[in-house]
């Protein structure tokens, strides 16, 4: 005779996992100074690589802002 009951089905584990870090990804983000997610607009970058890594450091804030609902992404940078 099988059981009735197989326990919880793995999509559905994964699913509270998934729920459990984004709620962690969003109390790590309350706890960051507003300055970690700013749009870093200084101009004090001498070299093209120095800019690059800027303009790559600015995607990734705004990639989190967006992430974390602080901004829609329509809003330019």
């Amino acid at each position: 005779m099988a059981p009735t009951s197989k326990g919880p089905r793995i999509v559905d584990l994964l699913a509270d996992i998934a729920r459990e870090l984004w709620l962690a990804n969003r109390l790590n983000a309350l706890r960051m100074s507003q300055s970690a997610l700013a749009h870093d607009t200084a101009n004090r970058s001498a070299t093209p690589e120095a800019r690059a890594r800027v303009a790559r450091k600015n995607d990734l804030r705004r990639q989190v802002r967006i992430e974390l609902g602080l901004e829609d992404e329509e809003t330019k940078a």
